[in-house]
């Protein structure tokens, strides 16, 4: 095996550092490319010089984890931060392989002597290749205290948590596939959709969606299903559906295949694939772990393996059952799994159409998808007792009681009729902190008092761009301190979906706001 010197040691972080010698590298890279939503949060925690933790982008391959890395590289540089002042590191290098972090760190700093600028930041790229990274990372803050720190993974969430008792302070900010919102603004659609309007209440400008608005926005959410998910191809409105597909079974294929199962103990990618084809084609279903483990063939213990590490890796989420009377089940028997991305569901057996069966619980899990960056991720769940059923359920996150509840109706004929809404006017009954009930249908807005309980109707395109942005605002809110959000709006307006009551007079009608009703 052959041993590198220093000097060769430092030639290869060198190559993968070129802004060092020319500044104007830094952003060539990522010219011409969107910024995703989560780029202005990791900016911003990485400026914070106060900071004892270790952020970590997380999120599958191919999502814009090292775009965002370069972009906030490019950034500090243009704003006057010293070029050498950065190093990135991708811990995937064959030359890495038998170096240990710290000694790359201290020959970093020796060399360029960066341990006279005021926090220098090392950036990590696929740190996964760390064996106990997350452990690895936070000894880091402790020798190396004058540096600030950035990694990226493609293998997250809980699975990576060593013992509970050895200190961890990496702090995940979750990168999943394109939200709706993400997706319409990668394809310059947004602004489009609205129409502008002066509001004397909210004193401010609000972009409104009437009905030609629905039918617009619904065509974006068709290609949003087939087309959207990962940056690379939904950016691109010259693909095809046969040039995504082409894609898309490539990031599957690396997600699958590669050397990434075998980090989590899985040797057999073949078993992997067929569980990963099976959740897929029934997206949005509901599964038990004796139930699935019969249908794959193997034994219980591998299939939870396997379905941890297709969550860890950002293929799938599983969402967790309530009864009738909102109260979480001690020993969870069934649970539901989506795709994180309808997408992957479209490159393995072909698009789906408007008239489509399984439309309903694509819709659902394009509703899953749009939370998968919230914080709170745990407080989306769905109920189901005897023969009913509701799609998702959101809980409070300090009293983990349910207050709202949103059942997909694609397919709207009789959408009034009381007898489609017995779950969700029997659970609202029986759950007084239920504040918001709501009916996701296709194409009809507005409400009715169904059986004593008022449900409104909302399209589930515009439900999906509404809780996109939110969940945005809120994972500011969360990593940067109450007012984030506020401070970023103010910096970049957001469009703002009008409620019916609030513009009654505007041509086209059919207008809402989510949030208000």
């Amino acid at each position: 095996m052959p041993v590198f010197s220093d000097a060769d040691l430092f030639r290869r972080i060198a190559v993968e550092n070129p802004w060092w010698a020319d500044t104007q590298s830094a952003g060539e890279a990522t010219r011409g490319l969107g910024a995703r939503r989560l780029f202005d949060v990791v900016l911003r925690v990485v400026a914070d010089r106060n900071r004892k933790d270790i952020p970590v982008i997380v999120g599958p391959r191919q999502t814009g984890k090292t775009t965002i890395i370069r972009q906030v590289i490019a950034r500090l540089i243009a704003a006057g931060a010293p070029a050498r002042s950065i190093v990135y590191l991708s811990m995937k290098r064959p030359a890495y392989s038998d170096v240990e972090p710290a000694a790359m760190i201290k020959l970093y700093l020796s060399r360029l002597k960066t341990d006279v600028t005021p926090q220098p930041l090392v950036i990590f790229d696929d740190v996964h290749y760390l064996k106990d990274w997350r452990i690895r990372l936070t000894e880091l803050i402790d020798l190396f205290p004058s540096v600030r720190f950035l990694a990226a993974t493609s293998l997250g969430g809980p699975t990576t948590r060593g013992d509970a008792d050895k200190p961890d302070r990496t702090i995940d900010l979750a990168l999943p596939p394109l939200s709706f919102q993400e997706f319409l603004t990668l394809r310059g659609a947004e602004e489009g959709l609205f129409r502008s309007r002066i509001d004397q209440d909210r004193n401010k400008t609000m972009l409104y969606l009437d009905q030609r608005g629905v039918v617009l926005l619904n065509e974006q959410f068709q290609q949003y299903l087939n087309l959207g998910g990962f940056p690379q191809v939904a950016a691109d409105r010259r693909s095809t559906a046969h040039g995504v597909a082409d894609k898309l079974d490539e990031i599957a294929d690396r997600l699958l295949s590669s050397e990434l199962p075998g980090r989590v103990g899985i040797q057999d990618t073949r078993e992997l694939q067929r569980l990963f084809s099976l959740l897929a084609w029934q997206t949005g279903d509901e599964f038990s772990i004796d139930g699935l483990a019969q249908a794959i063939g193997v034994a219980k213990n591998t299939l939870k393996r396997q379905l941890d590490y297709l969550e860890s890796a950002g293929l799938i989420r599983r969402t967790h059952r309530l009864d009738e009377d909102g109260q979480r089940f001690q020993r969870a028997v069934t649970f539901k799994v989506h795709l994180t991305a309808p997408t992957m569901r479209a490159a393995l057996f072909g698009p789906v159409g408007v008239e489509d069966p399984i439309m309903t619980k694509i819709a659902e899990t394009a509703v899953i998808g749009q939370y998968l960056s919230d914080p709170n991720l745990d407080r989306v769940m769905y109920a189901r007792w005897t023969s009913r059923n509701i799609d998702v359920v959101v809980c409070d996150p300090v009293t983990d009681k349910p207050t709202e509840l949103y059942e997909i109706i694609w397919e709207e004929s009789g959408l009034k009729e009381a007898r489609r809404f017995t779950a969700l006017t029997g659970f609202k009954k029986r759950n007084e902190d239920v504040l918001k009930v709501q009916a996701l249908t296709q194409t009809t807005a507005g409400g009715a008092n169904i059986s004593g309980v008022d449900i409104r109707y909302l399209p589930v395109a515009a439900y999906c761009y509404w809780v996109g942005k939110q969940v945005s605002d809120r994972l500011a809110d969360y990593y940067l301190g109450p007012g984030a959000s506020a401070a970023a709006a103010e910096r970049r307006p957001a469009p703002v979906i009008a409620s019916p009551q609030q513009q009654t007079a505007a041509a086209g009608g059919g207008l809402f706001d989510p949030a208000a009703e």
